[in-house]
């Protein structure tokens, strides 16, 4: 992205629409693992209110694949070295946040922070510490940007059962010369999985403190276009495998207020089974002559379906739309005939329509 531009309010220079909610559904396996104890390995779970089992892969690990994404296909400028410090509030450890002495200056936050994706999509927070008195606690001070695009965790639509692999570093364990297997049991899961991601377009790429001071209008369309290819074509890289994150279903709205509706809890994994007989028919020859033999096949198989309820109040048809694989059925739930939804085959249709929804030039 290219440097800075400081640019004054235009109201003619902004996006068409004030939020972008999008409603993902992707297919995928172990994804985000929790702490575990010695030699097992635990799926991150949660417990729903019917008392079933999903799996959790937290907001941060698809924020952290999303960056890297953006790092290795569009050149995204990642914090690292002297843009970090690392504070001692936080223990032994500490905390990293953005630098004091880079970012901030007289007292205010220097526009230079908006040219990494990281701090001006998803927010931070930036402390000073105030050298402590002998005998006395002084608070230190702080300056915080909250996250522009929002995402919540990815809850699975599967229920969990439990199932685990065990494995072991025999080959190995003996070319190191060591004793036994280091035998290890690890949690694993493939399913479907649905998460949202809310983006409040205006203030992308503007400094919450001064909303004068903000990057040019064609870096700012460049962040979000860019945000909405890397959701649409994710991958997270874990243990060894790269999983494929890029939506099977995918519902977008865009509104012009804070009014907007997210269909993540309105998505049900249905499994559809499907029957079909096939005739046949081929002729032989024979010794009385020509033979023509029909044959029927029946053959079975079963495959997704979601059905989306969409009933909600004062819903516009136009700024409600969705994606979804050539191999995959959606049924729509809602009493109104206003409330259809476009459902578009072609992935890149889709994403052209999100943009061009917002004010975003292709």
């Amino acid at each position: 992205m290219a440097g800075n531009t400081l640019n004054q309010t235009n109201n003619q220079e902004n996006f068409s629409k004030k939020y972008l909610v999008m409603d993902i559904v992707f297919y995928g396996g172990s994804l985000n693992y929790d702490q575990g104890s010695g030699n097992y390995q635990e799926l991150k779970k949660i417990t729903m209110y019917d008392g079933s089992v999903k799996i959790l892969v937290s907001r941060w690990a698809l924020r952290y694949s999303m960056l890297e994404m953006g790092k290795d296909k569009f050149g995204w400028k990642l914090a690292q070295g002297d843009d970090l410090q690392l504070t001692n509030s936080g223990g032994s450890q500490g905390v990293v946040n953005p630098s004091y002495k880079k970012f901030i200056e007289k007292n205010q936050i220097k526009l230079d922070i908006l040219n990494y994706p990281e701090f001006d999509l998803f927010g931070f927070m930036i402390t000073k510490e105030k050298e402590k008195e002998k005998g006395k606690k002084e608070k230190g001070e702080g300056w915080t940007r909250t996250t522009p695009v929002k995402i919540s965790h990815a809850i699975s639509l599967n229920t969990y059962n439990f199932d685990t692999q065990f494995m072991a570093n025999l080959g190995i364990m003996k070319r190191a010369g060591g004793q036994g297997s280091n035998p290890v049991n690890i949690e694993e899961f493939y399913g479907f999985y649905v998460y949202n991601v809310t983006f409040d377009l205006q203030r992308i790429g503007v400094l919450d403190d001064d909303p004068d001071k903000k990057l040019s209008f064609d870096e700012r369309k460049q962040r979000v276009s860019q945000l909405i290819d890397i959701i649409m074509n994710l991958k997270r890289d874990i243990k060894g495998k790269r999983e494929d994150l890029s939506p099977w279903l995918a519902v977008a709205g865009v509104y012009d207020d804070m009014n907007y509706d997210t269909y993540m809890d309105r998505i049900e994994l249905i499994k559809k089974e499907r029957q079909s007989i096939k005739r046949l028919e081929k002729e032989e020859e024979t010794a009385d002559g020509m033979l023509k033999i029909i044959e029927y096949i029946s053959e079975e198989d079963s495959r997704p379906k979601f059905r989306l309820n969409i009933e909600s109040q004062g819903i516009q048809k136009d700024n409600l739309f969705g994606f979804c694989r050539n191999n995959v059925e959606v049924e729509i739930c809602s009493s109104s005939e206003n409330n259809n939804v476009e459902f578009i085959k072609n992935k890149d249709e889709f994403i052209k329509k999100i943009k061009n929804s917002i004010g975003i030039e292709n």
